[in-house]
């Protein structure tokens, strides 16, 4: 059996005396998409460096292709990150930015430009080379983002928070190229906020809480393993909770979401008529409610029950 493309085995990070990721393991395979998930503090970017080799463990081991990851030139190859900014040279072509970047990985003369070309098609953007970055869109300046990430043919890719920032055919379209870059053979890790997207573009998810993984699972066996058949009940109100409404909701087991307007509680599947109960009287309570939706949990529902568990457990 191959070896996997990543493999993280019981990795710890120190910052001082904060223990920023705690007995860590993961891997990525060959042609597989995986989520990196967590709020802010739970490791994510700790993850990142280590496998950059930007920092060193202080325990356990990181290997890339079955190689142990080690400072020095001689892991450059092996990984391709996109980062969260864009990074490119606004005043040259984004074909010349890319040749740029191929000599700073050390290909010269004649294998520049085929790399290049193969690489802008990669992206799908043969047909704007020419043009200067400076006048593209967003999405098309992260795609170059994503052309010198793979100019020196990586096996990892690391996606840091690819479509921050862009609209939504644009991150579709990006999406639509890590899709194609990961049926090409390259092993994907996806650093992403965006929870409903993850849910549908990785193969499993790695969710991290407080430096610890928390679940490491495709999206529909961890959804399925937390939930066990309830759904999610939401509240949306007319306007943002005051005092007696969200007593009233709180009273129902009703927790606050990142908006303020919505409402959510964890229901069996026979709980949809009292559902429309409880939003009736609010209703007669003179609190206007704009919505009742019942739906299957996704990502998203899981990050809403990781917010109110405490912040000391760990998982296994």
């Amino acid at each position: 059996m191959d070896s996997p493309v990543l493999s993280v085995e019981n990795v710890s990070v120190s910052y001082g005396a904060r223990k920023a990721v705690d007995n860590l393991s993961f891997d990525i395979r060959t042609g597989e998409i995986v989520g990196l998930l967590g709020p802010n503090g739970a490791g994510k970017t700790t993850i990142i460096k280590s496998v950059c080799a930007q920092i060193i463990p202080d325990s356990g081991v990181i290997k890339i292709t079955g190689r142990a990851v080690k400072r020095g030139a001689e892991n450059r190859n092996a990984v391709g990150l996109v980062p969260q900014d864009i990074g490119l040279y606004m005043h040259m072509s984004a074909r010349e930015n890319l040749s740029a970047f191929a000599r700073m990985f050390g290909l010269r003369g004649a294998a520049v430009a085929p790399t290049v070309d193969r690489a802008l098609s990669d992206v799908g953007l043969s047909a704007r080379a020419d043009d200067l970055v400076s006048g593209l869109s967003g999405g098309m300046k992260r795609r170059i983002n994503y052309a010198a990430a793979i100019l020196h043919g990586p096996a990892l890719l690391i996606l840091d928070e690819p479509t921050a920032g862009v609209d939504i055919p644009a991150r579709d379209a990006l999406h639509d190229v890590t899709r194609k870059l990961a049926a090409a053979g390259y092993g994907v890790l996806l650093v992403t906020h965006e929870l409903e997207q993850a849910e549908q573009l990785c193969d499993r998810v790695l969710v991290m809480k407080n430096g610890v993984r928390r679940d490491f699972d495709t999206p529909a066996a961890l959804l399925h393993r937390e939930f066990e058949g309830r759904s999610e009940g939401l509240i949306t109100l007319e306007a943002g909770a005051g005092a007696e409404a969200a007593s009233r909701l709180h009273s129902l087991n009703f927790t606050p979401t990142d908006h303020p307007n919505i409402w959510h509680t964890e229901i069996s599947k026979d709980s949809a008529q009292p559902l429309a109960a409880i939003g009736q009287s609010l209703e007669n309570a003179g609190i206007d409610v704009r919505e009742i939706t019942v739906r299957k949990p996704g990502l998203t529902s899981l990050f809403h029950k990781m917010a109110l568990e405490p912040q000391t457990e760990r998982a296994s």
